[in-house]
């Protein structure tokens, strides 16, 4: 047999940067997938949280005249202390980082004295006209409870989503939240686009077409 046969033919460098690039694209598709996955299990975990907080609302709201006492001007914080004894917490766990009330894409809510050390709020500001959301208001009389927020991430409150890779305030922002019929949804936040505190989405009901309301009536 000839040499020439014997020998094994090499790569040359152009074949060699194709084997390079091809590799490069794979990994980087790779990392990509990577990425996704572990967000969507993040927002899973934190879909959840929201649905076992939402069911432990429920529960207190029954066995407290149907509804959420507003007994102070926190309520949308300090209603962890209400509903601690039906997630099996204890009582002084409200100034703990529970698992139950932390969302996994959360950097830093859930270490806040503030927050009581939670991802997640209560629909209870007072946005005037007395309306308290779902404070003080008995879930029977709420007139559209598939629309109406009782509980999500505080993030969805101020226009910021934890999920969708965008940092600071933005419309349409993504986070998920609970409703008055029991129901959890990942869903668009409107954000009338003004800043500091009086621009906060919990303060005002979004346009028509959005998946959610704040206001009972």
């Amino acid at each position: 047999m000839p040499a020439k046969d014997r020998m094994r033919h090499a790569f040359t460098i152009v074949e060699l940067l194709v084997v390079m690039a091809v590799i490069a694209i794979l990994a980087a598709l790779l990392l990509q997938a990577l990425s996704q996955g572990k967000s969507s299990a993040k927002r899973i975990a934190c879909t959840g949280n929201v649905r076992q907080i939402n069911l432990a609302l429920q529960q207190y709201a029954i066995d407290h005249d149907d509804q959420i006492d507003y007994y102070t001007n926190d309520i949308y914080y300090a209603y962890k202390q209400c509903v601690l004894p039906y997630l099996g917490l204890p009582v002084d766990a409200y100034a703990t980082n529970e698992p139950v009330f932390t969302c996994p894409a959360d950097t830093s809510f859930y270490a806040l004295a503030l927050t009581h050390y939670a991802s997640y709020g209560f629909n209870g500001a007072a946005r005037g006209t007395n309306d308290f959301g779902m404070a003080q208001r008995p879930f029977a009389a709420v007139r559209n409870p598939t629309l109406t927020d009782l509980n999500g991430e505080i993030s969805g409150g101020i226009g910021v989503s934890w999920h969708d890779g965008m940092p600071g305030q933005h419309n349409n922002a993504l986070n998920v939240g609970g409703f008055v019929d029991g129901h959890v949804s990942y869903l668009t936040i409107y954000w009338d686009g003004l800043g500091g505190i009086a621009g906060f989405p919990f303060w005002y009901e979004p346009p028509a077409g959005y998946e959610y309301k704040w206001s009972a009536n």
